[in-house]
């Protein structure tokens, strides 16, 4: 993937993005942004995925992996 903020967040479900990296850019979002429109357990679930044990056991999972197939 991309990386960073293009796959922890979710346009609509987990945040917004917005059109340039500006302070009126930003703003417009803002003025939009319905806080009702976003569960706190569904983003709590999105960053779970970039949590550090996450990722811990994904690089354990990779390289048992990798150790697997040279033997």
């Amino acid at each position: 993937g991309k990386g960073g903020v293009t796959e922890s967040l979710i346009s609509g479900k987990t945040g917004e993005f917005f059109k340039d990296p500006t302070s009126e850019s930003l703003q417009e979002v803002m003025k939009k942004f319905d806080q009702k429109k976003y569960s706190s357990e569904e983003c709590r679930e999105q960053a779970k995925q970039f949590s550090r044990k996450t990722f811990v056991q994904n690089i354990e999972q990779e390289i048992s992996m990798l150790m697997a197939t040279r033997t």
